[in-house]
């Protein structure tokens, strides 16, 4: 029983390190007079350099001649057409020289590690991550109900307990000054379709409440059966200001009936020397503290201050320093909502970016919960009118229950996030807009790779990014500027409608400079059809170029001093070539893609990736195909009893390359102990080893085993020393091994002769783990003189100790 643990195990221990069974060597010519770092060289496989009977392309490595592997990416693996495209990233490749790298394949049991983020510069094939973009049915929720004439300031969360996302969120009784507000409930199954409209949460009506006429959701958070609810309260009708405005807090057992808490209000505006307060926007933190960030003009304008408390309804502290600011100047900064990622704290909020109420999304931090970075980046910019505003913002995590957004194991996650603007009348931050709330999608928040903008839309279908809009010009931009300016943009296009008017899609590469240098391929208006035009910089003429509906184009658009050129392919074929130059003082800096559609049928792109270029750019050859043994791996074998001698292993027929295997299989009741050490002067030769081992004290005693013969009882001092040819595959077993003391390091160093290549060496340590405390700790010390291990030690707690040396 105890050996097939062991090799059960030890199996999936070789399996990743399984060789493969088939290499060619790869030439790559550097032909330009310049060193290339980290450059990313194409490899193009056919019917006459390639085999493709021998594999489909998932398990192929690359590698360089000191077995350092290389990342790649598979353009296109047809096997059908014998025909590849695969990317590698070489670290260094000197000027007008060649390199070999190494390409392996042929092992079934591998996986692919085909990886165009670690590839390239930039990547992006669109299988997966939203970041700003807007549900195409926005808004979500709309002023329909009767009694309502603005929805606005959600506060969501997903229920576990009943599978449901639920919605507090404000209701404006009148779009005029003389407004109230009200707290309204509804529900979903995604987060998107809300229904079961209600209110469920108004002013008391009762002179001197600071809650008299209007309250406004903060935050609703589950906690266990409790939903806890903390709002503003207003005692007078509209907006404007007044020191009687406060925070409240409720608590309800279904979410739709409320009950106030008795210590209300938590803070009164007069009471912190404002005369505005809102937001009131909570986190539970890993610590168990309760806090909040709310929005008050106590510095004279409007800015976000922190506070705290031990309990959720009472004994809260503010510190009386805004924690985030306006950096456009005096302008608001307005209420958001608060979240933990990790250690950092996170308040997503809207900011009046440069006054007349422009309204812009975006996130500021702490790592601290005191000292905060304000307005970091633009989430969702102002678009200008009462419809353009990001207002009022609402946050959910799909799947995540209960509201506290605090993740302490998580980097990133994947938002929701909800905005109010309005859509018919009024101005953008007037209270007589008719108020409604949108929904933008944001994976992995707080990473992300574009930044979004324009008035059109950006949908992920199927693997392409599609960017659409009636009327309209959608912009995707790199959100981290290019390293260098010698790169090259590749991409493929594609569109469904036969266009007649205004159809084009640009490839930019100083995306908001003056001179933006922009290729634009154009299919329909802009006084032509089917035209490549360099414009905003470049120097060039107009080039016809044939687009039609529902063909995927490549595009690969090359930038190298003070030149631009594209390349237009179809089915492998180039089909067109324009060239444009532009001052070279004028590097490449923020890389976009414009798309502008007259009727909404939309621009298609896939396989998005950035790159260095050079020119002459290198060549590769593709070498003869050569075989490689791959690793063998054991199989399984019975369990012997104390009593009985193993049964000896099967010899090798093919005996090309040597295995060396040392093991111990004790008792599960035994700890192990004694130092085992290589002899010196043992003899090396071309053709054989000397594996010597000693037990340096008394503390071993059992059975010695050489390829399954016994070689002689083990005890005290006696040492063993075996030479092994390098034909066939030896075995030491020792077994019913017994000892008198624990915690002593086990050590085995092998010496191997001149004349061995290409060894690796694995370990599996053994530590007891019956006792509460673990012991009998076995370390592993494996020197193979002039040769590389690969793919290092490894370690894992098993019960046996295994050294395994492998040509």
């Amino acid at each position: 029983m105890k050996r097939i643990l062991f090799f059960s195990l030890f199996l999936l221990l070789l399996a990743g390190t399984a060789s493969a069974e088939y290499v060619r060597t790869i030439t790559v010519q550097n032909n330009a007079n310049v060193d290339l770092t980290n450059y990313q060289v194409k490899v193009e496989l056919d019917s006459l350099n390639f085999d493709f009977s021998k594999t489909d392309g998932s398990d192929i490595r690359f590698k360089l001649s000191d077995n350092t592997e290389l990342s790649y990416w598979i353009e296109e693996w047809d096997s059908a057409n014998e025909y590849a495209i695969v990317w590698v990233k070489i670290p260094s490749i000197p000027a007008s020289s060649s390199i070999d790298i190494y390409m392996y394949y042929g092992d079934s049991q591998t996986q692919s590690e085909s990886d165009g983020a670690a590839t390239f510069e930039f990547f992006d094939d669109f299988e997966n991550g939203r970041w700003g973009i807007r549900y195409e049915n926005n808004p979500v929720v709309s002023p329909t109900e009767p009694g309502q004439a603005g929805t606005r300031y959600p506060s969501i969360i997903y229920d576990a307990d009943d599978g449901k996302y639920k919605m507090w969120y404000d209701v404006l009784s009148t779009n005029g000054g003389d407004y109230n507000v009200t707290i309204w409930y509804a529900e979903s199954t995604d987060g998107i379709h809300w229904t079961n409209h209600q209110k469920v949460f108004e002013g008391t009506g009762v002179d001197g409440d600071f809650d008299k006429v209007s309250v406004s959701v903060g935050t609703v958070i589950k906690d266990g059966s409790i939903y806890r609810m903390w709002y503003t309260g207003r005692p007078v009708t509209g907006c404007g200001s007044n020191s009687s405005y406060g925070i409240g807090y409720a608590e309800s057992t279904d979410g739709i009936h409320w009950t106030r808490g008795s210590n209300n209000p938590l803070l009164l505006a007069s009471d912190f020397g404002c005369t505005f307060i809102s937001g009131s926007t909570v986190i539970q933190d890993t610590d168990g503290k309760w806090r909040m960030v709310v929005q008050t003009d106590r510095d004279g304008s409007l800015k976000l201050y922190r506070g705290e408390s031990d309990y959720p309804d009472r004994g809260w502290t503010f510190s009386t320093t805004p924690i985030i600011t306006n950096p456009t100047g005096s302008h608001e900064i307005n209420e958001g909502k608060l979240m933990k990622i990790g250690n950092r704290y996170y308040v997503i909020h809207p900011y009046d970016n440069g006054g007349g109420c422009s309204f812009t999304a975006t996130y500021s931090y702490s790592d601290d919960w005191v000292n905060w970075q304000s307005c970091v980046e633009d989430l969702l910019p102002f678009e200008g009118g009462c419809s353009g505003v990001k207002h009022f913002i609402g946050i959910s995590v799909p799947g995540h229950h209960g509201g506290n957004y605090v993740f302490p194991d998580r980097q990133s996650v994947d938002l929701y996030l909800y905005w109010s603007h309005g859509e018919s009348y009024g101005y953008s931050c007037s209270d007589d807009t008719d108020w409604r709330i949108s929904l933008a999608y944001f994976d992995g928040f707080p990473s992300s790779t574009w930044n979004f903008g324009g008035t059109g839309s950006v949908d992920f279908i199927d693997g392409w990014a599609k960017m659409h809009g009636t009327n309209n010009i959608q912009t995707m931009t790199l959100k981290e500027p290019v390293s260098q300016d010698n790169i090259a943009v590749e991409l493929n296009w594609k569109f469904p409608d036969d266009a007649t008017d205004y159809k084009s899609l640009s490839i930019v590469f100083r995306s908001g400079e003056a001179n933006r240098h922009q290729i634009t391929n154009i299919v329909a208006g802009y006084e032509t059809t089917d035209t490549i035009r360099g414009e905003q910089g470049l120097n060039g003429l107009d080039v016809s170029c044939p687009f039609e509906p529902n063909t995927i184009y490549k595009l690969i658009a090359k930038r190298f001093q003070g030149n631009v050129e594209i390349d237009v392919f179809n089915g492998g074929n180039l089909l067109c070539q324009a060239s444009y130059t532009y001052s070279s003082n004028e590097t490449a800096g923020n890389i976009a893609i414009y798309s502008d559609d007259q009727n909404d049928y939309g621009n298609y792109i896939d396989d998005f990736f950035v790159r260095k270029y050079v020119e002459p750019e290198p060549t590769t050859t593709v070498g003869a195909e050569e075989y490689v043994e791959p690793t063998p791996t054991p199989t399984e074998e019975p369990s012997p009893t104390p009593t009985q001698s193993p049964t000896p292993p099967p010899a090798d027929e093919t005996p090309e390359r040597p295995t060396l295997l040392w093991k111990n299989i004790g008792y599960f009741g035994f700890d192990w102990g004694g130092t085992w050490y290589n002899q010196s002067g043992s003899i090396k030769t071309a053709e054989t080893v000397v594996f010597t081992l000693k037990n340096g004290t008394n503390y071993l005693t059992g059975e010695l085993y050489i390829d399954g013969n016994k070689i002689a009882d083990f005890d005290g001092n006696k040492e063993l020393s075996y030479t092994f040819t390098k034909t066939g595959d030896h075995e030491i077993d020792v077994y019913n091994a017994e000892e008198s003391i624990t915690n002593v390091p086990l050590t085995i160093t092998v010496h191997n002769p001149e004349g061995f290549e290409n060894y690796f060496a694995i370990y599996i340590g053994f530590i007891k783990t019956t006792l509460p405390s673990l012991t009998g700790i076995m370390t592993l010390d494996v020197m193979l003189w002039g040769f590389l291990i690969l793919p290092g030690l490894t370690i894992i707690l098993l019960k046996v100790g295994v050294a395994i040396i492998k040509r």
